[in-house]
């Protein structure tokens, strides 16, 4: 079994429960009957906060490290969004996120705000690999 060091955020998915181990710096997916069916995002996430996880099974992970969105797709690191500001598409921290289809909202605590953002089915290609 798995041991988590530092448990941050949780939402579950079409895999089980995805819980953020933000000292690990990693996503680890557990089954319903305690297996860890899956980890991802170590060498790529640097201080994971809030997570989402859509019905096609994107994860979309907030970085407080530069307040940007990783997007991930069956473990693999596909895709970032966002980035530090005030800007449309940029946030001062990400302290939630919530998928409905294709619509991301992201909870922006230190910009006062929510931002939808839309994430069609077009990010579920790989780039030279066969669309989903």
């Amino acid at each position: 079994m798995r041991h988590l060091i530092g448990i941050g955020f949780l939402e579950r998915g079409p895999l089980g429960l995805y819980v953020v181990d933000r000292l690990a710096r990693q996503v680890i997916v557990f089954g319903y009957d305690g297996s860890v069916r899956q980890s991802f995002g170590e060498g790529v996430l640097v201080r994971p906060r809030a997570i989402a996880v859509d019905s096609a099974g994107r994860v979309f992970v907030g970085d407080d490290a530069d307040q940007s969105i990783r997007v991930f797709l069956d473990g693999e690191h596909i895709a970032n969004a966002g980035g530090q500001g005030s800007a449309p598409g940029r946030f001062g921290r990400i302290d939630a996120l919530a998928v409905d289809g294709n619509l991301l909202a992201v909870a922006d605590s230190l910009n006062a705000r929510v931002q939808l953002l839309l994430v069609s089915p077009e990010s579920l290609r790989r780039p030279g690999g066969p669309q989903r």
